[in-house]
């Protein structure tokens, strides 16, 4: 699935996976009752606005950080944009050594 379309590999490979003998038409039932219920499984987006002009989207596949770089924020987008890398690796420094995967309790 890309942006919530089945696309045609998948497709093909979901009716090639039943059995041949059974009808177009059953085929075609069972197709749309599978992209129902994969479409079913839209991902729920969580958002957030912390400060003026900055929205955080989580959701289960990944977390998205927007932040306007015109009018009132533009100076904090730029002082951003040029320590976002830095801010990123020592989180994740920190992150690492509160959850080790060096689990040694047993």
């Amino acid at each position: 699935f890309e942006a919530n379309k089945m696309v045609t590999a998948t497709g093909i490979a979901f009716l090639s996976k039943l059995n041949p003998n059974t009808p177009s038409d059953d085929r075609l039932d069972l197709l749309l009752k599978d992209i129902t219920r994969r479409g079913a499984r839209h991902d729920e987006v969580n958002e957030a606005t912390p400060v003026g002009g900055v929205t955080i989207k989580s959701g289960r596949g990944s977390i998205a950080v927007t932040i306007k770089r015109a009018g009132e924020n533009a100076a904090f987008a730029e002082w951003l944009d040029s320590r976002i890398e830095d801010i990123i690796k020592k989180s994740y420094k920190e992150f690492t050594a509160v959850n080790s995967t060096d689990d040694t309790r047993g």
